[in-house]
């Protein structure tokens, strides 16, 4: 079963996408970003200093969109392969909650 890892946010701009996705403090993310040739910027990040995972908030261009989400499908294999196997279990916990949130409060994130 795949899980999803990221939310997209209703933020969004004429050429730019937000999304917010899981990732570990050492941004395991950034090398699967590069092999799809992804420029992503950064635009915040949400960690509690106390879990190893954060919530990483990017701006994607619109037009790079499919290869984004196509390499964050592959983010879950990477981080098993690096050591964290709780990756899934975390992330199945935590999208939902924020999910959930932006649609109570209104956030755009």
């Amino acid at each position: 079963m795949e899980v999803k890892n990221y939310i997209k946010c209703r933020k969004s701009s004429a050429i730019y996408i937000y999304y917010m996705y899981v990732d570990t403090w050492e941004r395991k993310g950034d090398r699967i970003f590069d092999d799809y040739n992804l420029k992503l910027k950064l635009t915040d990040d949400i960690d509690d200093g106390i879990d190893i995972y954060q919530l990483v908030d990017v701006r994607v261009r619109k037009k790079d969109e499919e290869k984004f989400l196509e390499a964050l499908s592959k983010l879950p294999n990477r981080m098993l392969l690096t050591g964290f196997p709780d990756y899934n279990d975390y992330c199945s916990g935590i999208v939902p909650f924020f999910e959930e949130l932006e649609l109570k409060e209104g956030n755009t994130w």
